[in-house]
């Protein structure tokens, strides 16, 4: 029941921080793009310059969010499951 769990929640903050790594800096581009006056403030050296920067706050509220999510739900229908429940329908 316990490696469901913990299964689970590597699992879950692993893939978070992949996402994290690879949508960071898409997000922060289109938040540039879309927060720009004019057209001389979307120049591509101004929209790309330190795409990653604050990605270190955003993940440390993003992972242990996803780790505990996935480990919670993997728990529950590890659970479910051996009651006897039918664990297919959660996601």
């Amino acid at each position: 029941l316990r490696e469901a769990a913990i299964a689970g929640a590597v699992g879950g903050a692993l893939t978070e921080v992949v996402r994290t790594t690879i949508l960071y800096p898409i997000s922060t581009i289109k938040t540039r793009i879309q927060a720009a006056t004019n057209e001389s403030d979307t120049a591509l050296s101004d929209l790309t310059r330190n795409v990653y920067g604050g990605i270190i706050p955003a993940a440390l509220i993003s992972v242990p969010s996803a780790a505990t999510w996935f480990g919670t739900r993997d728990l529950v229908k590890d659970f479910i499951a051996t009651s006897g429940g039918d664990a297919s329908r959660i996601a």
